[in-house]
C-alpha cells in the first residue's frame, strides 16, 4: 500500500512539473559557451531574438552576432535563409512541434526567486555514455511555464563544453506578424530542408553540442538537406547508455576549466 502510494505521489510531481509554453511569443535568448579542445579554451556568446508562433507553424530566429536570419514556415512550406543582404529560399517539409517541458527531464524540486515573488521549478537529466557524458538543467516559472534558464554540460575525450541560455523579455503573443514575411529579394531554389517535428529545446541543447561556432550551420547538421533525391541509409552505431551517478560538478569545472573550488551545496532553511 505504502509502495503504491509513493508510485502515485511521483507520478504526481512529473505531471506537475509537466507543461507546455504559450502557443505564440516572443524572447531574447541570451547564450553563452565556452569548450575546450585538448588544450585550448575557446567561447562564444550571443543574443537571439525568437518569434514562435506554433498557431501558424512558423518560427523566425535572428542571429546578429554571426549576421544571418532563418524563418521556418510550414504553413508555406518555405525556409528562409537571410544573411549578409542575401536571401534563399528552400523549400520545407515537416512541422512545428509545440513547445512543452522535455519528457526526458526529471523534476528535482521547487525554488523561489528572491523574496519568494516567482516560484519556480527546476528540471533536470544527466545522460551516460560509452565515449560521452551529458547532462542539464532548466528552471520554469511556476504557474506559467515561462523558461527563465537553462544550463547543461557535455564531456568526451576530445572535448568538454559548458553552455548556458538565459530567457530575456519574454512576451507571450507577437504583436508584429509582419516578421515572417520573407524579405521580396529572396532567391528560390529547388533544394529541400527536412525539418520534421522541429523543437526549440532541442535547437537549444543542440546549440553548444556541435563544434561549429555557425548557428545555421549547426542547424544544417541537425536537419538532413537533401536535393529532392533519394540518400542511401547510413549506418547508425548505438551507444549503450551506463549509469554513473557519481558525477563531481566542482571536478569537472576544475579540471576542464580551472574555474577554481565553487561552493555548489545546496542548502535548505527549513
Amino acid at each position: 500500500m505504502m509502495m503504491r502510494q509513493l508510485l502515485t505521489l511521483t507520478a504526481l510531481f512529473a505531471l506537475s512539473s509537466a507543461c507546455c509554453l504559450p502557443r505564440q511569443y516572443s524572447v531574447l535568448l541570451a547564450s553563452g559557451t565556452f569548450n575546450k579542445y585538448s588544450s585550448s579554451i575557446s567561447q562564444y556568446g550571443a543574443i537571439n531574438k525568437v518569434y514562435y508562433d506554433q498557431c501558424n507553424q512558423r518560427i523566425r530566429y535572428n542571429n546578429p552576432t554571426a549576421g544571418f536570419s532563418f524563418i521556418t514556415d510550414y504553413g508555406s512550406n518555405e525556409y528562409h535563409s537571410i544573411r549578409n543582404g542575401t536571401c534563399t529560399t528552400f523549400k520545407l517539409r515537416g512541422s512545428l512541434k509545440r513547445t512543452c517541458t522535455p519528457s526526458s527531464f526529471h523534476y528535482m524540486k521547487t525554488l523561489n526567486f528572491g523574496a519568494g515573488a516567482l516560484p519556480f521549478d527546476i528540471l533536470s537529466y544527466k545522460r551516460f555514455g560509452s565515449t560521452y557524458s551529458s547532462g542539464a538543467s532548466y528552471f520554469i516559472s511556476n504557474p506559467g511555464c515561462i523558461p527563465i534558464s537553462y544550463s547543461g554540460f557535455y564531456k568526451s575525450k576530445t572535448r568538454s563544453s559548458l553552455h548556458g541560455v538565459v530567457w530575456l523579455n519574454f512576451t507571450i503573443g507577437i504583436s508584429d506578424l509582419s516578421v515572417f514575411n520573407a524579405p521580396k529579394f529572396c532567391r528560390s531554389t529547388r533544394t529541400l530542408k527536412s525539418m520534421e517535428n522541429f523543437d526549440i529545446w532541442d535547437f537549444i541543447a543542440k546549440d553548444f553540442g556541435q563544434e561549429t561556432k555557425n548557428p545555421e550551420e549547426m542547424f544544417n547538421t541537425m536537419h538532413k538537406e537533401t536535393e529532392q533525391e533519394e540518400r542511401k541509409p547510413e549506418n547508425k552505431v548505438e551507444i549503450k547508455p551506463e549509469r554513473n551517478d557519481d558525477f563531481d560538478g566542482k571536478k569537472f569545472l576544475r579540471e576542464n576549466f580551472g574555474l577554481g573550488d565553487f561552493d555548489f551545496e545546496d542548502s535548505d532553511d527549513e
